[in-house]
């Protein structure tokens, strides 16, 4: 079968090749005069029903602005390089400049939609749709969004008049300030995760304030240094103080994907399951336990339960999904009682957290929400009341029994606590490292392994 649909496909090309170059020719066209994007009349192919027609109406441009805090100029960055890296055409403003009654700084980039590759500048920066009334149900992924997903302000505009010049590459984005003394790391963007990790890989002594990660200042040329390789920017820490942090070492039964962002943030990370633990598993080197995948509290043995119990005296447990929320009820963790929505639901969503620094969306896939939450938990951020689905799909279950985005409003998303053991944990519903994709998320997950090691001990240190 894969044969003959590769030989059908080369025919069919080899037979049609002057149209089918004429027909990217005229994509081409089309979105660098900025006409409207054509809709496929019905009947041109057999079986093209009114359910299968998708059009967008394309803004005159998107802005990603600058000045508005040095977290967004550094996802920013890396968004600009990406559309770049594809053959998207951005460009940056020379000179501040004004659109829907608006201003924009100068260096503002630009990505002007009258370009032969608007289609795919314009997937990578709209928000997407909620399909859910369209579609019974969906393959996989439904709903992606770089905008909304990779830390990045962006915003479309309606009218563009704007003295601009071609971005070859992302300004740089990265400093460290001439003012004497300690200096301060926000760690809210998956660079700087990897900033703060490589400092922690070199033995710097350096603290965590509850976001914030504070070097000393006899570490300024370490500091220099990744804030040039990274591009983050460091500010004056002026008398700020924290918790002594160490490199924190994980122990994951995890996916294949959730481990290779682990370790491309710079987290010392050893894969565990079921069958490693009832093995007899060295606890001595792991300040956090992540599960997600692959571990079963109730199929493991008496020793591996045991070894288990004195880790929690002094480590940390973050956990992701229904593998993780499974075992959290079966090791007596945070008192919580897990609402699977369907299975089948997927996309971007609104939420609201407790901390008003952490991204307004999130990814879910196969979403998961926390109910009957003991006085020990504390919930970092709830799915919103409005949606929350922004782009995917979600429906509720056939058989009636809810699950659907409307159940999940308001509920809470992701939860914290300690445990009676001491043990720091953090549950999540939602999926913030899927397939490496949501990059602005990543750091929500390095900030729940930072407070689990740093508030159980497992990784304090004495400077």
């Amino acid at each position: 079968m894969a044969a003959a649909a590769v030989r059908a496909t080369y025919g069919f090309v080899q037979a049609r090749h002057d149209r089918l170059i004429a027909d990217q020719i005229e994509v081409f066209r089309r979105g660098a005069a900025g006409e409207p994007a054509k809709e496929v009349p019905l009947g041109i192919v057999p079986g093209f029903g009114p359910e299968d027609v998708y059009t967008t109406t394309f803004p005159r441009a998107y802005v990603i602005p600058a000045g508005s805090g040095q977290r967004s100029a550094t996802a920013a960055a890396r968004l600009v390089d990406h559309l770049v890296a594809n053959d998207v055409r951005v460009e940056r403003a020379r000179s501040a400049f004004r659109s829907g009654g608006r201003t924009y700084p100068a260096g503002s980039y630009v990505v002007d939609m009258r370009q032969p590759k608007r289609g795919l500048a314009n997937v990578m920066l709209e928000p997407g749709a909620d399909i859910s009334p369209r579609v019974g149900a969906m393959y996989d992924i439904s709903g992606w969004s770089h905008a909304l997903l990779w830390g990045a302000t962006v915003e479309p505009v309606e009218s563009l008049r704007a003295r601009t010049e071609p971005v070859r590459a992302a300004a740089p984005t990265g400093s460290v300030p001439r003012t004497p003394g300690a200096l301060a790391l926000e760690v809210g963007d998956a660079k700087e995760v990897r900033a703060l990790n490589d400092l922690l890989a070199q033995g710097i002594a350096v603290t965590w304030d509850d976001g914030t990660a504070i070097v000393p200042a006899t570490a300024r040329q370490a500091a220099r240094t990744v804030a040039d390789r990274y591009g983050v920017a460091f500010t004056p820490a002026g008398t700020a103080t924290g918790t002594p942090l160490a490199p924190v070492r994980v122990a994951a039964a995890a996916s294949a994907d959730e481990l290779f962002t682990l370790r491309e943030l710079g987290f010392p990370v050893t894969p565990v399951s079921t069958a490693i633990l009832n093995a007899g598993f060295d606890w001595s080197a792991t300040d956090v336990l992540y599960v997600s995948s692959g571990l079963s509290h109730a199929a493991l043995n008496q020793a591996a339960r045991t070894a288990l119990e004195a880790f929690l005296a002094t480590g940390g447990v973050i956990t992701r999904g229904r593998t993780g929320a499974t075992f959290n009820t079966a090791a007596g963790l945070l008192t919580a009682t897990t609402v699977a929505g369907n299975a089948d639901g997927n996309g971007v969503v609104r939420v609201v957290s407790a901390d008003d620094g952490l991204p307004g969306h999130s990814f879910v896939y196969s979403p998961l929400w926390f109910t009957g939450l003991g006085p020990e938990v504390t919930v970092e951020q709830s799915y919103a009341a409005d949606g929350p689905l922004v782009a995917g799909h979600w429906r509720p279950r056939e058989d009636g029994s809810g699950g659907g985005q409307e159940q999940a409003r308001g509920q809470a998303a992701v939860v914290s606590g300690r445990d009676e053991r001491g043990a720091a944990v953090v549950l999540f519903g939602t999926e913030p490292m899927f397939r490496n994709h949501p990059k602005g998320l990543f750091a929500q997950v390095a900030g729940a392994l930072y407070w689990s090691s740093s508030v159980t001990g497992a990784a304090v240190t004495t400077p």
